[in-house]
């Protein structure tokens, strides 16, 4: 997504001292206001909206930046070019007819925010009485604000005049505005100037606070209000960086220790107060570094105490707390009570909590918490004396955004009785009847009295193992401890289990715990012998993954001749884990977590496992698993192969034989069969047909010169049996 930020706030009002002839607020609703018209020039249908609320276009959401920095109020006249996504568009919002024939000046005021980028652009024109003539455009630079523009050229003594807000783009960003008013100004001088209130004038240790971001500092500015001052020029450093309607404003991006120059010129609709002070301050000096700046320096924080710190100066990371998380960091400490903890944190920018159990340099996860931008909360079951960390940074790895941070540890009361002990339960299995159980590692009983399963079970508990069940496979079950004291009764989970296929491999079977991983393929092997002279009728493959998102693999299956077949590509999106029966005549894949039964291949070829038939059985079959994204991991658990075979007869022998060279290839490859080679149609990565030719020889050359570098899929056809080997392309 597009994405800007923005650092002021400015505000607008409407004109007092003129004699007005067109004003818009579009407060009555949010339809198009009478009189007003929605031309749409390019025939698109991309028109002007209505939009309330103050939510700019591109900006991360939510914010209300056409209220704060664009100085509109309640409902406003909206193009939001991003939404419609593409298309030309040229569309202008045209004002009812107004009359300038009594006005000597003419001044136009309106208040918008104009993102700039994408190649949109906007346009402010006025109808003359004869044409429209543009008098204020905006296109490389973010405009916003009030716009005070004399057209006193242009409409002056006009009877039929009239406004428009003009859009082009095409996927753009977009345009907003608000409070339009034509007057003739009353005013006969510029107002007075304004005086300093804050920062005083030659001010030092000014205080400051946390950007949003928390990459700068802010500083509030504010003045007497000036009589007769419509608004207020801000010049900052030398330049003039708003317009604002009150005699205040908040300045982002500012250091800590630095010295800054400002002032204001108070305006009215004659113009802008001239010769006005310019006053100076300089910042206060940046906090000290923090020190608990790693784990052993942690700092400790008792029951009930909140810390308010900050971790501007640190140079911390989240070392091994098992979260994916900013540096710059500051850490905590605090110990297990036997109850619940909550820990709470507010900060100055968008954080995340990482929080962790142990002993520095071998600390344990317990949860990563990021749900929210300022504040996040985290309630969980303590260990009596166990130590606790909580390192706190921002959200993101690739950030070192620094700021204010509040910690706050909770302790509830733990209770009077001694909660079982437990070490471990584990799912067994019974896949030839259909069922499994769980088995409960007891080390400590404590007052604890049965674990129970919410459909009716009860079993003992005891020192030891505490066998829950059996279910019915597919059953899924609720355990918990109880007690005599229900205050420590406890939830062990949901427990299921699904037989898969794998539970029925036999001979031919590999085990690896292989990591997949996107930094390298997993290929494994099994090694088959022993089969003769019989070759394939039929094959089935059972592959078992655990992987927590499937739609980042990529399986194929290599034979002992170079024939391969892609066996999934890309499928079962954030599901997790598999166990799976590829057969040529399995249901069609249905995607679950786990996703386990019988299903056909899923390719971009059309490729089939009887694409191996006829071949022999023997040799190093490889299975191949990529992982082509980050983020996830997984392992390759089981897989194993299930054939059918046959004794050859002669006359079967047409693809037996067939061999082909080199892989790569530069220019030719080279196919060679006992029998007339047919057809050859080869294919690129996304399944498309890019070459194809009808050898009807044992020996064929297919030139493959004018294809792009690359893996292609090769079919070849041989007396009307189809083998499809992969080959790359130098």
């Amino acid at each position: 997504m597009k994405k800007i930020t923005l650092l002021l706030a400015l505000f607008a009002m409407f004109n007092l001292s003129a004699q007005t002839v067109l004003t818009e607020n579009f407060d009555a609703g949010l339809s198009l206001p009478a009189g007003w018209t929605n031309n749409d020039i390019a025939g698109s249908t991309n028109v002007w909206t209505f939009a309330t609320g103050g939510e700019a276009v591109g900006y991360t959401a939510p914010n209300t930046i056409y209220y704060d920095n664009g100085g509109m109020t309640d409902n406003y006249a909206l193009f939001d070019s991003d939404t419609y996504g593409g298309g030309p568009e040229e569309a202008a919002l045209e004002s009812p007819i107004f009359d300038c024939s009594a006005l000597t000046s003419v001044t136009l005021k309106y208040n918008h925010f104009f993102t700039s980028g994408f190649g949109g652009s906007a346009d402010v024109e006025v109808y003359n009485g004869s044409s429209w003539v543009s008098v204020a455009s905006y296109s490389a630079t973010t405009a916003f604000g009030l716009e005070n523009i004399d057209v006193t050229a242009e409409l002056a003594g006009v009877s039929n005049a009239q406004v428009r807000f003009k859009w082009t783009g095409d996927y753009s960003w977009g345009w907003a505005f608000d409070t339009v008013e034509v007057y003739s100004c009353t005013e006969i001088a510029p107002p007075a100037c304004a005086t300093v209130i804050a920062p005083a004038d030659t001010a030092t240790d000014v205080a400051t606070t946390a950007s949003v971001d928390g990459l700068s500092r802010v500083v509030s500015f504010s003045w007497n209000a000036v009589p007769g001052a419509l608004s207020y020029d801000f010049v900052f450093d030398g330049t003039t960086i708003a317009n604002v309607s009150t005699p205040s404003i908040n300045i982002t991006g500012l250091d800590y220790a630095t010295a800054y120059t400002w002032s204001v010129a108070p305006v009215n609709c004659f113009g802008a107060a001239t010769g006005c002070a310019t006053w100076t301050f300089t910042t206060e000096d940046a906090p000290p570094a923090p020190t608990n700046i790693d784990c052993a320096n942690a700092t400790e924080i008792a029951c009930g105490e909140t810390i308010n710190a900050s971790s501007v100066g640190s140079t911390g990371t989240q070392e091994d707390s098992g979260c994916t998380i900013g540096a710059n960091g500051i850490w905590f400490t605090f110990t297990g009570t036997g109850g619940d903890l909550t820990v709470d944190s507010t900060a100055s920018f968008d954080h995340e909590m990482a929080i962790t159990s142990g002993a520095c340099g071998t600390l344990v996860n317990i949860d990563c918490v990021d749900d929210s931008t300022v504040a996040e909360t985290h309630t969980f079951t303590s260990v009596l004396n166990e130590t606790y960390y909580v390192y706190v940074a921002n959200w993101s790895s690739s950030s070192t955004t620094t700021g204010t941070i509040d910690i706050t540890l909770t302790c509830a009361t733990p209770p009077a009785c001694t909660a079982t002990v437990v070490d471990s339960s584990t799912i067994v299995p019974d896949c030839g009847n259909s069922q499994f159980s769980v088995d409960v590692e007891v080390s400590s009983v404590g007052d604890g009295t049965f674990v129970t399963d919410g459909l009716g079970g009860m079993f003992a508990v005891s020192a030891g193992t505490v066998t829950a069940g059996p279910y019915t496979d597919g059953t899924s079950v609720t355990l918990t401890v109880e007690h005599s004291d229900a205050d420590c009764d406890f939830s062990l989970g949901d427990f299921s289990n699904t037989c898969g296929p794998s539970e029925s491999c036999g001979a031919y079977s590999s085990s690896p715990a292989s990591t997949v991983t996107d930094a390298a393929p997993v290929n494994d092997i099994i090694t088959v012998s022993g089969t003769g002279p019989e070759v394939l009728s039929d094959l089935d493959v059972i592959v078992k993954i655990d992987h927590t998102f499937l739609a980042d693999l990529d399986i194929t299956l290599t034979s002992p001749t170079g024939t391969i077949v892609e066996l999934m590509f890309d499928q079962c999106g954030a599901n997790e884990n598999m166990d799976i029966r590829f057969d040529d005549d399995g249901a069609v894949l249905a995607c679950g977590t786990p996703t386990v039964g019988t299903f056909t291949l899923v390719n971009v070829t059309g490729a089939l496992l009887s694409d191996f038939n006829d071949e022999t059985f023997d040799g190093d079959w490889t299975l191949t698993v990529v992982d082509d994204a980050g983020g996830d991991n997984g392992t390759l658990v089981q897989w194993c192969l299930i054939p059918t075979l046959y004794t050859l007869g002669v006359e079967e022998v047409s693809l037996n034989n067939f061999t082909y060279y080199p892989n790569p290839v530069n220019n030719s490859l080279t196919l060679n069969a006992q029998k007339d080679i047919q057809n050859v149609a080869i294919y690129n990565m996304l399944g498309q047909e890019v070459l194809r030719t009808a050898p009807n020889t044992v020996n064929s050359e297919v030139d493959m010169s004018n294809l792009q570098p690359g893996a292609y899929f090769v079919k070849v056809t041989v007396e009307n049996a189809t083998k499809t080997i992969k080959v790359i392309k130098k």
